[in-house]
């Protein structure tokens, strides 16, 4: 109930108390008369609202809204707004969240009494600054990842324009494309209509890339083709060799140069290069076989050492690093050792021995290392794709929870939080996935 002026109640002895609410600033004005008369208003913006009126007859009555502890009242509401506000300011910087949960602090605002006290329109100026200063925090975020993305779009323009050569350089600009997008999707969001259209541009720049990469392998397939023939030509040159010898050192040098050139030809492809070596290595034994039989000079050793050259070029020659190859190479060491001296040809064999060894076990670590190395990239891409999914399922939870809180339906309300549930319960599992994975990489 709202008073124009301060009410004597025609008592010429009635006394008006004012007074200054510490907490809200409103003056508070009380009138005492006919004894026990009590009248007490808070004047607000030139108005007088009664919060309790004491009769002399000993009835009491409250302003519209009002209730016996009205100023405890206005100072639980303005301790309240104060909280809002505190707790919107630490809010002004989150620009994943702030958003939703300024959002509930509106309504926790809405909820409260307005008693249109000075505090209260102090506090209402410092929660929509905070409003204000969390829209700009957002703006402010939206330019950044904007910025960002830019740079992505034109690193990617750079990988493009790159020079590679080899599967390997390929691989390598695969890895940093990846990378890229790995990054873009940890990047957060620009306004709706940047999103688009820089998605659009930096998608576009990556099928450019794999594009590319294509036409690489497309050309060395028609490379595979063309080593392919270079081999069948070598094995036809081989065959020509065993059929008439007049000068088996001779021939002996033009089957090794012959296999020196086999191995200058690049991979035909796996099942190209295994079949066309059965078929050429064939041929190798078999001549070298005649040979043997035929270079009487030739001692127990010199022989048995060239069966362990050509069993240890034909184990490196298949590329398998098992521990059966590495105990096969590690056997003809020691049945070379076992055999000794092989007379003027001793160095000779060594060498070609020898190299084979250093040959294999160096690609045997290269090959180790590669398979470790991939064994980390896959881990480690495993827990990228679990924390991607925590954040797309928490993102989930915030929008469920936004919408439980406005529903009005309590049968809907239910659902949505059997779904929060289902989420944190999934959200659960993959943090114990990613830890178990991160166990295993240390």
């Amino acid at each position: 109930m709202a008073w124009k002026e301060i009410p004597d109640f025609n008592d010429e002895k009635a006394v008006v108390k004012k007074t200054i609410h510490e907490t809200s600033g409103t003056p508070v004005i009380e009138v005492q008369y006919e004894e026990t008369g009590l009248w007490q208003a808070l004047e607000i913006e030139g108005m007088y609202q009664m919060i309790y009126w004491k009769k002399p007859d000993g009835s009491e009555e409250y302003g519209t809204g009002r209730y016996l502890n009205a100023l405890t009242g206005i100072e639980e509401t303005i301790t309240a707004k104060e909280d809002i506000c505190r707790r919107a300011e630490e809010s002004i910087l989150d620009v994943k969240n702030g958003s939703s949960r300024l959002s509930d602090l509106f309504t926790e605002w809405k909820a409260l009494t307005n008693w249109h006290t000075p505090k209260e329109t102090e506090l209402w100026d410092r929660f929509n600054n905070a409003r204000d200063s969390h829209r700009n925090a957002v703006d402010a975020s939206y330019e950044n990842n904007k910025t960002i993305k830019e740079q992505l779009i034109q690193l990617q323009k750079q990988y493009n324009e790159g020079e590679y050569k080899t599967p390997d350089e390929w691989k390598q600009a695969e890895e940093k494309t990846e990378a890229l997008f790995v990054q873009w999707k940890n990047t957060g969001n620009c306004r709706k209509e940047d999103n688009q259209t820089l998605w659009e541009t930096f998608n576009a720049e990556r099928q450019t890339f794999f594009n590319n990469r294509s036409t690489f392998y497309k050309e060395r397939n028609k490379e595979r083709k063309e080593n392919n023939l270079k081999k069948q030509k070598l094995i036809e040159e081989m065959q020509l060799l065993s059929t008439d010898v007049n000068n088996w050192s001779s021939a002996a040098q033009k089957a090794q140069t012959l296999f020196d050139t086999w191995k200058t030809i690049p991979t035909a492809g796996r099942e190209e290069d295994e079949k066309l070596w059965k078929q050429f290595n064939t041929l190798r034994k078999t001549f070298f076989e005649e040979k043997k039989a035929h270079d009487s000079l030739y001692d127990e050793a010199a022989e048995q050492k060239q069966k362990l050259i050509e069993e240890a070029e034909t184990v490196l020659h298949y590329g398998d690093y098992s521990r059966s190859s590495t105990d096969h190479m590690k056997q003809l060491q020691k049945q070379w050792l076992e055999l000794g001296y092989a007379g003027k040809r001793n160095e000779e064999l060594w060498t070609r021995f020898k190299t084979a060894l250093d040959t294999f076990f160096e690609e045997k670590n290269t090959t180790a290392r590669e398979k470790h190395e991939a064994w980390v990239r896959s881990m480690t891409d495993s827990i990228l794709w679990c924390e991607n999914k925590i954040t797309s399922l928490e993102e989930q939870n915030t929008n469920l929870r936004e919408r439980q809180n406005t529903t009005r339906n309590t049968e809907k309300a239910e659902q949505i939080s059997g779904w929060i549930t289902e989420n944190e319960e999934r959200i659960k599992e993959l943090q114990e996935e990613i830890e178990r994975k991160k166990k295993e990489l240390e």
